[in-house]
């Protein structure tokens, strides 16, 4: 080092740090150095930074001292020599930390190109198919957060890492239920200064559910399977045999053609589950979705995971037998004929998520050892059959409380 270099790095210690019996301090606030340090270093926005050197200029270094630490821009590792086995040995780095991402995803103004995905609808909570999607234009990387404020009983969040500079695409999911049909104005807030946007979104207003009523039993049902489009005009009309759901779920989208073979460990959908919205495959005993088993699902109008309409719940196993014992038949002909119209839907299987017909399984709310009960319905006969897996994909038909 040229002498003139070296006069201006003595020259910057002295103006910036304290010397203290030998310990330098070097800091933005004035404090004293450790007197156990010969160097104590201290800021809230730096860091220090070690030599940088490939491993070929690593290696060429001639006699280094015992401790010498320099950082391989090779193999992105700090490195450390130990005089006594002669050897540069890397750092064990455990955990990570991302720095914030810059980024903006607007001033003020309206989201960039935004779009809304799902069935938004009142009084019906949010799930992972619920999101919106916005551009945001990201000029470093890093960890991210953007939320909006909490509207109408609802709001949208979302946390991760930009991987990527330039415009991005952000999907922001949705939390909560909408109390009200009408249209809400959400602003969007980007973390460390990432800017504000707002956009709408319209809540679709939930028309009153369309019931049918037994006089024999005098219980109200919805006039149709749950997820159906109509009430059947057949045993076998497609049209009529809505959502095939697991024992116990919530109405999360896992009534789709998604399977996945991941064991759910909580009874809550939280758009974080990596089986969120997906039909889950059970090959072992108990051949339940859930693990460890949870009894209390589906029980009354406020049971956890309660899928049918506001008001409804899904049936005792009392309630269905004597709905069976007030048919003209015991069988699905006697099924359809009676006020609730009920065709035979077939089943989705628990062990691969197949779908197959010729019979109609209803369940109810009642368990029964590791299973539940459900209404069996096949050509000739219908009864109530216990210790089905609750994994097994069945029809729903709701009954007023």
């Amino acid at each position: 080092m040229k002498i003139a270099q070296i006069l201006v790095v003595v020259l910057a210690i002295i103006l910036t740090g304290r010397c203290y019996s030998q310990s330098v301090g070097i800091n933005d606030d004035g404090s004293n150095p450790n007197p156990s340090a010969i160097l104590d270093l201290k800021s809230i926005n730096k860091g220090l930074l070690v030599p940088r050197l490939t491993t070929v200029q690593i290696q060429a270094i001639e006699n280094p001292a015992d401790g010498l630490i320099v950082y391989n821009t090779s193999t992105k590792t700090l490195y450390v020599f130990i005089l006594g086995d002669y050897v540069w040995k890397g750092f064990s780095l455990i955990g990570t930390i991302n720095p914030n991402a810059n980024f903006a995803i607007g001033a003020g103004e309206a989201c960039s190109n935004t779009s809304v995905s799902g069935s938004i609808r009142q009084n019906e909570y949010l799930t992972s198919s619920e999101f919106i999607t916005i551009e945001v234009d990201v000029t470093s990387l890093g960890s991210y957060s953007i939320e909006t404020d909490h509207v109408n009983g609802y709001s949208f969040s979302k946390y991760g890492v930009f991987t990527s500079t330039g415009i991005q695409t952000v999907n922001i999911n949705g939390n909560g239920k909408p109390i009200l049909a009408q249209t809400d104005n959400f602003t969007a807030t980007g973390s460390i200064d990432g800017g504000t946007c707002t956009f709408p979104v319209t809540v679709a207003f939930t028309p009153l559910v369309p019931t049918v009523y037994n006089p024999v039993t005098g219980k109200t049902w919805m006039d149709r399977n749950l997820g159906a489009t109509r009430v059947a005009n057949s045993s076998t009309d497609a049209s009529a045999y809505g959502y095939r759901l697991q024992w116990g779920r919530a109405l999360d989208g896992h009534q789709g053609t998604g399977t996945t073979s991941t064991i759910a460990t909580t009874p809550l959908p939280n758009a974080g589950n990596s089986w969120d919205g997906l039909f889950i495959l059970s090959g072992i005993s108990p051949n339940d979705w859930l693990l460890p088993q949870d009894n209390n699902l589906w029980q009354g109008v406020t049971g956890t995971n309660n899928p049918c309409p506001e008001g409804f719940r899904i049936p005792t196993e009392a309630e269905w037998e004597a709905e069976r014992l007030s048919w003209t038949s015991n069988d699905p002909v006697g099924a359809f004929a009676s006020p609730l119209k009920i065709p035979i839907a077939g089943n989705r299987s628990y062990s691969n998520g197949t779908v197959t017909y010729g019979t109609g399984n209803y369940w109810s709310s009642t368990v029964s050892n590791q299973g539940a009960v459900r209404l069996l319905l096949m050509e000739g006969y219908a009864n109530i059959a216990a210790a089905n897996a609750r994994a097994t994909g069945f029809s729903i038909r709701c009954i007023k409380d």
